[in-house]
């Protein structure tokens, strides 16, 4: 006889967000966790280029029937303005991604959404505001969702169940220390 899949009764909206370390951890984190108890997880990763390598991916391999994860193909992370073509190229692969998402809301495949960066790109301007409300508003009510990103807004904020301000007080690389491998990424 086979294992019963654990579902989530009611899922929350989770919202980790501020210049500090920690956002995307702390969503990974909630991702590891919920593989323990056999729920399945659906991580987007927006504006991080496609051959960016992070060590979590190297562990959630070995969790593929109930980790599915998807970097959009962005060309790079967003920190300088790009021109008006290459804009508009991410918003739509952003928005394409927010579809594709809302399409997996109904069905029995995933309980928990992980949308990393999602607010950094609303912050960036490449997503509205509604797009995103839409898509929280549309969830089921068995699906957790936990954004991510460097700033919410008070709406987004306002539909939460939880929200966590990740606050930079000091950081090593304000003194030259640069990412390190298997600490930063």
């Amino acid at each position: 006889m086979d294992k019963e899949i654990p579902r989530l009764e009611k899922g929350i909206i989770q919202i980790y967000f501020g210049n500090g370390k920690g956002k995307t951890t702390a969503a990974i984190g909630q991702a590891i966790r919920a593989l323990g108890q056999g729920l399945r997880i659906y991580m987007a990763q927006f504006l991080k280029p496609m051959d960016a390598f992070s060590g979590e991916m190297a562990v959630f391999e070995g969790f593929k029937d109930h980790f599915f994860f998807r970097r959009p193909n962005h060309s790079c992370f967003l920190e300088n303005p790009l021109p008006d073509i290459e804009m508009e190229k991410e918003k739509r692969i952003i928005l394409d991604e927010i579809a594709s998402i809302r399409d997996c809301f109904n069905g029995s495949l995933f309980d928990i959404f992980i949308l990393d960066e999602l607010l950094t790109a609303l912050n960036l301007r490449m997503v509205e505001e509604s797009h995103i409300i839409d898509l929280l508003e549309t969830k089921a009510e068995h699906v957790e969702i936990i954004l991510t990103g460097l700033k919410s807004t008070p709406r987004i904020s306002d539909m939460a169940d939880l929200v966590t301000e990740m606050r930079l007080i000091k950081h090593p690389y304000q003194s030259g220390l640069k990412a390190r491998q298997g600490i930063e990424y």
